[in-house]
């Protein structure tokens, strides 16, 4: 059994810069003589991985099969050459090194599976999501439900995270009456004890027993969610039954080779530019897959993010960036979708495996991105990827502008200051909002350029990244006017409603769904019930705002076809939508000033 470990939160994105280079063709290997001999040819393939002289290719191709031939039983190697392997796989010169490179994979996950099952203990391998092991987190209600239906029997409860007291004044109320008195006042140590006797020993029908009490609650999907949370319930996914995240690919499609070196360096503003093709034609099965992979590339690495968990698959597109990478775009479905803004995922596939997870959240020509390139990969073409990420999310939104948090780029992200990620950042254009941060910025880049062997020290690092970074996408220089994001105008709705309606929210929203109507004229009750979710998500800001009744037809007609795509449609449609509404943008922007 694994140590338990919590999924992270779905904002927790994170980008490290390729720290890595590849020897230059001179260079003779001959730094790993003192190892082990398997462990010499794994360490000089990690060495050469992303080099592309031709004498290193002929060198990769003959350590594979060196590799295939040779017994690898210490987990420290087998782990190392794992790794490895993934980068090459996504990195191929040929169609038959990426044939070497997979029977070598092959060979190396059933090396780790017997290593597991021989030893009886995960070892080095916990936490790592490959074959063999164990996952052993926390989901969400939603997650477990498509778990317990696409993988029966293969999942099961592990235990409540919660304290007893906890468990039992959630569970209690959920139990059917002549159930109650007996788990409240029977004999039982624990809950975990009482579903032994009472329901049934095996995990995984207890798993499915306390799902079905949540599915038949009769609450609110949003109150339900919390409830469930509260419990924290470690489920147990068996990945000796199921596939690892070295097992899983994204759709099907031709490989591209790498002839040449890698792309160290990118032009974003020439990157932008270029044209994106439409998007890849997809069947409702194909995307169901899809969909699947990215689930489970994310659930083997304990995590979980909302579009993940709660895509709507008319909402889900994939974009070829060219050189082998599909970036998935992964739209929420209608209930999970945010008030205001549009909270837009993706994740990437390099020749088929899952290179990069994060998102968009858009708001009017604002999209606030984060991404985390899976550990594996790290070392590649990272710079090249952000920008024609930013592409594909420039192309098809058409933000203005892209804001980088102050934690992707290193403040409280100890990882994130040792890596320089805000030097990565600045290279692709971005520059902090602030002045005083940028002019420092700028003082610092020149001595960089100036003296290659100059490094910023952390704690200057540790000011630069104090406030968010911006890249303007037209090649202005220009931070953009009236900036304003969620916090600020949840900041100016919240003092609204204590000023003018003394704290009572519920009437607020009442007056300004009722205003809202009236100046969309939105009389006929079956058009009010269908659009209402989107009619509540965007009236008070609208009210608080100032209000509508100086906009012309067309605006408001926009602004209903808005709210329609929010509440029935698609939430890529709304933020498409809501870049091009001019007023709504001015509105927000002057209401956000307010707070």
């Amino acid at each position: 059994m694994t140590e338990k470990a919590r999924h992270l939160p779905a904002p927790f994105f994170y980008f490290f810069a390729d720290s890595y280079q590849p020897p230059g063709p001179e260079t003779e290997i001959y730094y790993f003589s003192h190892m082990p001999s398997v462990s010499r040819l794994v360490a000089e393939l990690t060495h050469l991985r992303s080099s592309f002289e031709p004498a290193h290719l002929k060198l990769k191709e003959r350590l594979l099969l060196q590799l295939q031939d040779s017994p690898i039983e210490r987990p420290a190697t087998l782990f190392a050459l794992h790794e490895c392997l993934l980068f090459l796989l996504a990195h191929p010169h040929s169609a038959a090194f990426a044939g070497m490179t997979q029977t070598l994979l092959d060979k190396v996950c059933g090396g780790i599976r017997k290593h597991i099952r021989t030893s009886g203990k995960e070892g080095l391998f916990e936490h790592s999501g490959l074959g063999g092991t164990h996952v052993v987190a926390c989901f969400s209600f939603e997650l477990l439900q498509w778990l317990l239906s696409k993988f029966p029997g293969k999942i099961a409860f592990d235990s409540f995270g919660a304290t007893e007291e906890q468990v039992s004044a959630t569970l209690l109320p959920l139990l059917p009456w002549p159930l109650r008195e007996h788990f409240s006042e029977g004999e039982h140590h624990s809950s975990t004890h009482w579903m032994d006797e009472s329901v049934s020993p095996d995990r995984y029908k207890q798993l499915q027993f306390i799902v079905a009490l949540y599915e038949h609650a009769g609450m609110p999907q949003a109150l339900r969610n919390r409830y469930f949370d509260q419990l924290e319930i470690f489920v147990d996914v068996d990945l000796e039954a199921l596939p690892g995240r070295s097992e899983i690919r994204g759709r099907k499609r031709a490989l591209y080779f790498h002839r040449e070196p890698l792309l160290r360096k990118a032009d974003p503003a020439l990157i932008l530019a270029e044209k994106l093709p439409p998007a890849v034609p997809m069947k409702e099965k194909e995307k169901e897959q899809l969909l699947q992979s990215i689930r489970w590339q994310l659930l083997c690495l304990y995590r979980e993010t909302d579009p993940a968990s709660y895509a709507d698959l008319n909402d889900l597109e994939v974009y070829d960036a060219g050189r082998g990478m599909d970036i998935v775009l992964l739209g929420m479905d209608a209930p999970h979708r945010h008030p205001l803004d549009t909270y837009i995922g993706f994740m990437a596939f390099k020749n088929r495996l899952p290179y990069a997870y994060g998102g968009a959240w858009m708001l009017g020509k604002m999209a606030k991105i984060g991404i985390n390139v899976f550990p594996s990969y790290r070392g590649g073409e990272s710079a090249w990827f952000f920008a024609q990420l930013m592409r594909v999310y420039k192309q098809v939104f058409q933000p203005e502008y892209f804001v980088a948090e102050p934690y992707q780029v290193g403040r409280h992200n100890p990882e994130g200051i040792e890596t320089g990620a805000f030097w990565f950042y600045y290279r692709l254009g971005f520059r902090p909002v602030q002045k005083k941060l940028r002019d420092l910025a700028a003082k610092e880049y020149s001595r960089l350029q100036a003296d290659r062997q100059y490094k910023s020290s952390h704690r200057f690092l540790e000011k630069l990244v104090e406030d968010e970074m911006v890249l303007v996408t037209d090649g202005g220089s220009a931070l953009p006017e009236g900036k304003y994001d969620t916090s600020a105008l949840s900041g100016a709705l919240t003092k609204y409603i204590r000023q003018r309606y003394k704290g009572d929210a519920q009437k607020a929203l009442r007056e300004s769904v009722s205003a809202l109507c009236a100046g969309l004229r939105i009389s006929n009750e079956g058009v009010y019930r269908n659009l209402l979710p989107g009619l509540e998500k965007i009236a008070l800001y609208l009210q608080a705002g100032g209000g509508i009744g100086k906009w012309n037809s067309s605006e408001k007609q926009d602004l209903l076809n808005m709210i329609a795509e929010k509440a029935l449609g698609r939430d890529s449609s709304y933020a498409k939508a809501f870049a091009r509404h001019e007023r709504l943008g001015t509105l927000l922007g002057k209401l956000a000033a307010k707070k």
